[in-house]
């Protein structure tokens, strides 16, 4: 049956007072027909929720959140109607009606109807009959272990109900993978579903402490689950179902969160922010393919070559076939490259598109983040940016690109140890020389300097590609392309046969250039570009350095 358009019936209904709506809408033949339907889909019984889940829904349209004491002033409710709207509030968020936050544990704020819902409401075809039950689901799974952890139920009696449920509902797409591909059994299903409820309702995850006690039943129970999650043990864990989001240790609990695969698998239409979150804090930044910008990049004939057949492997058909074929030969499954070139030639940057264009992430790690101040931090730090990545590689379909810019210093020769600052150095280079041996994805380093590279580096890079200043034959239609419909081709093609810049040279020119034209509109483009581009070049003659990548 095709769902019902309510959204006039919203617009009508949703901003007036409790008492002109029951007065003036309840004796309108019209919109209490329109209620009664309103009603039925939303299952209230009750013309006054209806009104105020009208009202939130009205919110969520205009992209606006709300909160229970802005309810209370805009619909001009007094505080003894409070005594209704709370515990109506509690009912939707574990319906899932509503997604919202506590404050002080009491206090709603944040509210606003789900995506999954407004589909409902509006889009014709709604969603499957069996979301409902789904929803319904998981707030009797809340409960329930709510009532556990407060010693009312028993573990065992929670686990057949879920098993149960889950038995009767084998051709939901969850629960196939619960049990065929991921094969938990039925306390690692309870976890998993109340981390996705607690991520899904109030968009934060559960603590080691809290779920201990929901799932473990006894004292020695609890004590088992907690040690298995502190120690990182477990099925969930290693599949990248789960994920420690902030620090703790056994005495002070860490919070868990459903990883985003997990959240998908549900909720596969909202757009999930960014919790945590899922991404490494202490290394280096996580860039998602989607916050690339497009950019089309200019190289010598022989390097474009080499980078289209690097880039064609790190599609992730292909990236798979070659890793399995390798590790069947007994070889090391990873990809390795070296960019290395002139500051500018665009090394960053191809990394950055390769990534665009295959849909990876991008892990950039910061290098001065690795030394540490004291004795073994270095050597710690090393080995955990290896950890970060393989951490990321679990908890994302496809791997990201582990990238190491400006590696000069991290490549370099080792040295003879003559003091502590030495021997740190050397250790720092041992390990990633180590991990790179053992590597399972794909790292890419980036370097102006290769003439003091060691040798076992040299070694451990199955490719090494070095980007050249683009030729005269690269240089025209490079320049036309950044100053295309500012001057004339003529004059750009005259330029590149006197002048040869990289990318970030020519990217700092294009720069000045539009804030110069800005400035003086009216003067001289021919004059004015070329003056540039020869204080670009001087400036760079003298000793200065450009920006790598661009």
């Amino acid at each position: 049956m095709p769902k019902p358009n309510f959204l006039s019936f919203i617009e009508a209904v949703a901003s007036v007072g409790i008492k002109s709506f029951l007065n003036t809408y309840k004796s309108n033949t019209e919109y209490k027909r329109d209620m009664l339907r309103f009603q039925k889909f939303v299952q209230m019984n009750k013309d006054r929720d209806a009104w105020l889940y009208a009202h939130v829904l009205l919110k969520t349209l205009g992209c606006e959140e709300t909160s229970s004491n802005q309810i209370l002033e805009d619909l001009d409710l007094g505080i003894s109607d409070w005594s209704w709207m709370h515990p109506t509030l509690e009912e939707w968020n574990k319906r899932g009606m509503i997604t919202s936050k506590r404050k002080d544990g009491f206090l709603f704020e944040n509210i606003k109807v789900p995506s999954i819902w407004l589909c409902r409401l509006f889009n014709g075809s709604g969603v499957e009959d069996h979301q409902s039950d789904l929803e319904q689901f998981f707030g009797n799974v809340e409960i329930w272990t709510d009532a556990v952890r407060n010693g009312v139920l028993s573990i065992a009696y929670v686990e057949e109900k879920v098993d149960s449920w889950m038995h009767s509902h084998l051709d939901l797409e969850f629960v196939k993978r619960f049990q065929d591909d991921w094969k938990l059994d039925t306390m690692q299903s309870i976890v998993l579903l109340l981390l996705v409820n607690q991520r899904f309702k109030y968009q934060s995850g559960i603590t080691t402490e809290v779920l201990s006690k929901m799932m473990g039943g006894d004292l020695r129970g609890r004590w088992i689950w907690k040690n298995q999650l502190f120690k990182k043990e477990g099925s969930l864990h290693q599949m990248a179902l789960i994920k420690q989001i902030d620090e703790g240790d056994f005495f002070i609990p860490a919070e868990w969160h459903a990883t985003q695969k997990v959240m998908d698998l549900f909720y596969p239409d909202l757009d999930w922010p960014d919790l945590e979150s899922e991404k490494p804090s202490t290394f280096g930044k996580l860039f998602p393919s989607t916050a690339i910008i497009d950019e089309k990049l200019f190289y010598n004939a022989a390097e474009a070559s080499q980078l289209k057949e690097i880039g064609k492997l790190l599609d992730d058909k292909s990236f798979q076939r070659v890793s399995g074929q390798l590790k069947k030969k007994k070889l090391g499954s990873g990809i390795t490259v070296l960019l290395h070139g002139a500051p500018g030639t665009g090394k960053t940057a191809a990394v950055m598109q390769w990534a665009k264009l295959h849909n990876r992430a991008v892990y950039l790690v910061d290098i001065s983040q690795i030394r540490g101040r004291y004795v073994g931090d270095t050597e710690r730090n090393a080995k955990g940016i290896f950890n970060e990545y393989r951490e990321l590689a679990k908890s994302m379909d496809i791997k990201p690109i582990l990238l190491f810019n400006e590696a000069d210093g991290l490549i370099g020769k080792r040295v003879q140890v003559e003091k502590a600052v030495d021997m740190t150095l050397n250790a720092m280079q041992n390990i990633f020389l180590q991990e790179m041996e053992d590597f399972e994805g794909i790292l890419v380093a980036t370097t102006n300097l290769t003439q003091n590279m060691d040798s076992a580096f040299e070694r451990r890079f199955l490719w090494k590609v070095e980007i050249k200043v683009p030729g005269p034959d690269v240089q025209e239609p490079m320049m036309w392309n950044a100053f295309k419909g500012e001057v004339s081709r003529s004059l750009v093609k005259g330029l590149a046969q006197r002048f040869a810049l990289t990318g970030g040279q020519l990217t700092n020119v294009r720069r000045k250039f539009l804030l110069g034209m800005i400035a003086t509109p009216r003067r001289d483009k021919s004059v004015f570009l070329e003056t540039l581009i020869q204080e670009e070049l001087n400036y760079n003659a003298q000793g200065g350095r450009d920006k790598i990548g661009f």
